[in-house]
């Protein structure tokens, strides 16, 4: 079952992968050629990076744990958890953080999705154009050997 699940995971995510590619080969400006391909890609790589980051380190903050000889002792610092294992008890987890995320990231996503639908149906319906950094019409009023305005 895992590696049928790892192997759905991989395939989903090599497809995604493959439509960010196409969307950023269509936008991305030929007069730049690969430049601005890739800015775009790093934008999106570091912010997967920092999403992944803050993912992990909220599960520690949302695993909820509590002693088994005192019910008063959550076991939220070093100090409790030895005070807990001096009495002869162990720290058992409550509410496993991963699941509590798993849960908040989701109902979060739903949201996000009805938010930012319409404005990402627009941006896939733009023209082309709209994305030149240099526009066909500016484009003849740049003087690249004018000097004077620096």
């Amino acid at each position: 079952m895992l590696g049928f699940t790892f192997i759905t995971h991989q395939i989903y995510s090599f497809i995604m992968y493959v439509i960010y590619l196409s969307f950023v080969s269509k936008v991305s400006d030929p007069n730049f050629g690969g430049i601005y391909m890739t800015l775009l890609c790093t934008f999106a790589n570091i912010s997967l990076a920092i999403t992944k980051t803050g993912s992990l380190w909220l599960v520690d903050i949302l695993t909820f744990k509590q002693c088994t000889t005192s019910s008063q002792n959550y076991c939220s610092a070093s100090t409790l958890i030895k005070s807990c294992r001096a009495a002869g008890g162990k720290c058992s987890t409550i509410i496993d953080g991963f699941y509590a995320e798993v849960v908040i990231s989701s109902i979060l996503g739903v949201i996000w999705f009805y938010i930012i639908k319409k404005p990402l149906i627009n941006l896939h319906l733009s023209d082309r154009k709209s994305w030149l950094v240099y526009k066909e019409e500016n484009s003849a009023k740049v003087n690249v050997n004018d000097t004077t305005r620096f």
